[in-house]
């Protein structure tokens, strides 16, 4: 639907819109995707997020940096492909080498460039103290709940549907650990509400009944 929305020049399309195309088309095709954001920030204040895509690759059996955003499909240093980390601490230094190079798309051809060249929107916001969100496979289906059953799916599941990365900023587990406490103690607070009003109805219709 975006895809078509996009063609028909109804409406622009920014990264989410890119991430959300290309993670379906990856699907399609058998490919494990996830999205991954990242905001510029400026002391306490972040100036924007941008939200790309990694794909796993069998053959490296890792994950490799894919934004269309910026045109990059991939991007390779020697013969290894790289993913967002690899790319953010390499961009701390000023390599020339030849064969860091991006698969970049351009006025419908995909070719080899150096990354330098292709590099400015990654640049803007991969600096050394960002922090990124890795998002699971299960993010979208777990974060947009369809009906109650899925609703209460979202609110017991015990599993992260996201990680966080980062070299200078020190993430803690103690909100996730938390919040599964106390959904499941409110969860458990319910049941225990629910059987205590339905002992209360079966002793009032066997009271009535003994009248």
């Amino acid at each position: 639907m975006q895809l078509r929305v996009v063609q028909s020049g109804q409406s622009r399309i920014w990264c989410g819109n890119f991430s959300s195309i290309f993670s379906y088309f990856a699907t399609k095709a058998g490919l494990p995707v996830r999205w991954v954001s990242c905001g510029k920030t400026e002391g306490r204040y972040s100036s924007g997020t941008h939200v790309f895509c990694e794909v796993f690759l069998k053959e490296q059996q890792s994950w490799v940096y894919v934004d269309l955003t910026s045109r990059n499909i991939l991007v390779r240093y020697g013969k290894n492909w790289l993913n967002a980390i690899d790319i953010q601490r390499l961009l701390r230094y000023p390599i020339e080498d030849s064969s860091w190079v991006a698969l970049h798309y351009e006025k419908d051809s995909l070719y080899e460039t150096p990354f330098r060249n292709v590099s400015a929107l990654v640049s803007y916001y991969f600096h050394p103290n960002n922090t990124f969100v890795f998002y699971f496979g299960d993010y979208l289906k777990i974060m947009t709940p369809k009906n109650i059953f899925s609703r209460a799916i979202k609110f017991f599941y015990g599993r992260p549907y996201y990680a966080i990365y980062s070299d200078n900023y020190r993430v803690s587990n103690a909100r996730f650990y938390l919040r599964i406490l106390t959904n499941y103690l409110l969860g458990l607070g319910i049941l225990f509400y629910l059987f205590q009003a339905a002992q209360y109805l079966f002793k009032s219709r066997d009271l009535r009944k003994s009248k």
